[in-house]
């Protein structure tokens, strides 16, 4: 899975974030049974003050290429969704503590729903 991350914070503490990856997926030997590649970008826009940070993100996916299955092509397997939701971040001796709600839009041929995530990273 190829990616590219970067991410621009300027002294009054505002941040935007951009993570883009390409997943190339194989064909699985036992079922026969090869999903389609996608494109996927997560993204981030921030306010910091002090140990807090709060803003917008979210993803973008797009299956790029037909699920295939013993060679054939099947119909509406190219999934895609765009994800938008607030965030907020407690920053803490060198652990972050993250929390966010992201909201899928725009879904098509796969499941849609909201997500809740809670995220931790420690600095070692």
């Amino acid at each position: 899975e190829p990616l590219i991350a970067g991410t621009y914070r300027n002294a009054e503490g505002w941040e935007v974030s951009a993570k883009l990856m390409y997943s190339i997926y194989g064909e699985n030997n036992d079922t026969n049974y090869d999903s389609g590649d996608e494109f996927h970008m997560d993204y981030g826009i921030n306010k910091h003050n002090g140990p807090w940070g709060y803003g917008l993100g979210g993803y973008y996916v797009k299956q790029t290429r037909a699920d295939e299955q013993n060679g054939a092509s099947l119909a509406n397997s190219k999934g895609q969704a765009l994800a938008i939701g607030p965030q907020v971040k407690y920053e803490y001796q060198g652990m972050n503590f993250i929390a966010k709600w992201q909201h899928e839009t725009s879904v098509k041929n796969r499941f849609g729903g909201d997500k809740l995530w809670f995220k931790f990273i420690a600095r070692i």
